[in-house]
């Protein structure tokens, strides 16, 4: 009988000890661990918005060679129709897309911007090429890659800048989300470009 009695009083000193020993996060430990972890998260939004504005001009500048290469890999150029250089491949960005196109046929390729990197503003602006014209915003490639505006009835060639479609200046690709702000400068004739970056 007494040593039924110590083996009970031996797991009851055992229980009684383990249950001292268990412990739990306290409210306060729980409030630090949360503070800490808001503390990262808004650390880290800035450069996740970084991270999505860099992703969407990568995005942009793709698609504008992609459009150059399609320009020179068909080539609209046909002696027997006069409307011929109207025909060329163009890009056109908008907040919410990319659409690059050829006019003639309505074929397109489209990209998202808006939802894809949560952008909120993207223009194309160019430089105008006869006064009274309205500004540009796409940009179209010839038969050779080169940059020029694909809505002009003049095919390309003239020697002066009234009398060319080529840009003289630089096309100017605007592309924003809430925090930044991103500016690609696309070079005339070439089609080279640079990118630079602001809070906003």
């Amino acid at each position: 009988m007494s040593k039924i009695s110590d083996c009970l009083n031996t797991e009851r000193y055992i229980n009684k000890k383990s249950y001292k020993f268990k412990k739990a996060f306290t409210m306060l430990e729980l409030v630090v661990v949360i503070v800490v972890v808001g503390i990262l998260a808004l650390a880290a939004l800035p450069r996740l918005d970084r991270d999505q504005l860099d992703s969407a001009v990568d995005d942009i500048m793709a698609a504008v060679r992609r459009t150059q290469l399609l320009a020179m890999q068909d080539n609209t150029f046909d002696p027997t129709d006069p409307n011929w250089n109207t025909k060329r491949w163009r890009i056109k960005v908008s907040s919410n897309s990319y659409v690059i196109s050829k006019s003639d046929i309505g074929r397109e390729i489209e990209g998202v911007l808006d939802k894809k990197y949560g952008i909120t503003f993207a223009d194309i602006d160019c430089p105008v090429i006869n006064p009274g014209d309205p500004t540009p915003h796409h940009i179209g490639f010839d038969e050779y890659g080169r940059i020029l505006e694909a809505n002009n009835i003049i095919r390309g060639y003239g020697n002066s800048a009234r009398s060319s479609a080529f840009y003289q200046s630089p096309c100017v690709i605007t592309v924003q989300t809430r925090h930044k702000k991103a500016t690609i400068t696309v070079a005339p004739v070439t089609g080279a470009m640079a990118v630079s970056y602001e809070d906003i």
